[in-house]
């Protein structure tokens, strides 16, 4: 609770046994796509193969160089693939 207290300062206050948090950012869970290949079986592999289809036709009129890069992808909890650096998405 300190490390939050001395952290967050700004977004965090503690009264008596309650704790509030003004502002709060979750993230989901996100494995890199190489990463996510090494260990996966040849049913994975296809379902994440079909997912980056599904995601690359999503973008089809904006696709940078850097988008076709797999370390810009991850895979998540249920194997959906998703673009996760996001300093290379233009809008």
């Amino acid at each position: 609770m300190a490390e939050i207290l001395q952290q967050a300062a700004a977004s965090v206050q503690v009264e008596g046994d309650g704790v509030f948090i003004r502002s709060l950012i979750v993230q989901m869970k996100i494995v890199p796509l190489p990463v996510y290949l090494e260990s996966a079986g040849e049913s994975a592999t296809e379902a994440v193969i079909r997912s980056l289809a599904t995601a690359s036709a999503t973008m089809r009129d904006d696709i940078f160089n850097k988008d076709l890069d797999s370390r810009n992808y991850g895979v998540g909890r249920y194997g959906r693939v998703f673009l996760f650096d996001y300093d290379a998405v233009e809008s």
